[in-house]
């Protein structure tokens, strides 16, 4: 399959738009609790794309509807929740480098339910990119080894970044074999129709309201949170979407493995340290986009 100069470009916003999420969710935390965070997102979002409703469910048939909600709930409603969880105990560089397992589960899942074909080269570029994520976690910058995960207790909080991109991997292949002829604007929209009411309920259940008029900094950190939704979770799901439909599954999974790259120099402009390890790693993801995308000659 020849991936065109659109696709490349929707690629290549995509990861910057979601690798500056990152960032943006830690700035909500810092005053909001994370529940909190994911269910404004949520919410955000749907009120960013309610002008699209009408429009959209005269679009879609009832049939699609189930499978909808598959990519809402695995692709925006559970992983926003995960994602701010985690990032109460780790920092976003490692939320961004973590994410990167998103085209691994991609592929398996690919392959085992939803009849992927088995493909060496495109297994080959998730394994360079699979190890380009592994060094980042288990070096730091100057190259010395350090477990993430046994470092300390908080680094276990990557595990449900790990679950996350389990959701996402399952929301790529409901799109590409169940919704592929439905328009992004659309299928975004109709999807956050159907979990934007629990976000919304749970919100209700919280002492937002509390924090919002009380707490120095709440409306600060609420604007991030709607930069967040407007760009992070309405625009670039749309951009996705519509990557997804133009070329496959496992092409538009590889937006994680740039979204490092961004996460890491934003992190590194907030503070973080960054070295020489850190672009050994991202080489090898670079070299994972490439094999995972390239055209299998015929």
């Amino acid at each position: 399959m020849k991936i065109s100069a659109t696709a490349w470009a929707l690629l290549l916003v995509s990861s910057a738009i979601w690798g500056a999420s990152f960032i943006l969710m830690k700035r909500g935390l810092e005053v909001f609790p994370s529940s909190q965070v994911a269910s404004l997102r949520i919410v955000l979002t749907f009120l960013c794309l309610s002008p699209f409703l009408w429009s959209s469910l005269k679009q879609v048939k009832r049939e699609y509807w189930l499978p909808i909600f598959g990519v809402g709930l695995t692709g925006s409603g559970i992983p926003p929740y995960l994602f701010t969880l985690a990032q109460t105990r780790i920092d976003s560089a490692l939320a961004g480098i973590l994410n990167a397992l998103t085209p691994l589960f991609t592929f398996l899942l690919g392959v085992m339910i939803f009849g992927l074909v088995f493909n060496g080269r495109r297994l080959l570029g998730v394994v360079f990119g699979l190890l380009g994520a592994v060094c980042l976690i288990l070096f730091n910058g100057d190259g010395q080894f350090l477990s993430a995960f046994s470092s300390t207790d908080d680094q276990w909080y990557g595990i449900f970044i790990v679950l996350a991109t389990i959701c996402y991997a399952s929301s790529v292949n409901l799109i590409k074999k169940y919704c592929q002829n439905i328009p992004p604007i659309a299928l975004n929209t109709l999807a956050f129709l159907m979990i934007s009411p629990w976000a919304f309920i749970h919100l209700s259940t919280t002492d937002f309201l509390h924090i919002l008029q009380f707490k120095e900094g709440a409306y600060t950190s609420l604007g991030y949170i709607f930069i967040l939704s407007l760009f992070g979770t309405a625009i670039a799901s749309i951009l996705f979407f519509h990557l997804v439909q133009m070329t496959d599954a496992l092409f538009a999974s590889n937006v994680t493995y740039l979204i490092p790259i961004v996460a890491i120099v934003l992190g590194f402009l907030d503070g973080e340290a960054i070295g020489w390890m850190h672009f050994v790693g991202l080489g090898c993801i670079l070299l994972g986009v490439y094999f995972s995308s390239k055209k299998v000659p015929s």
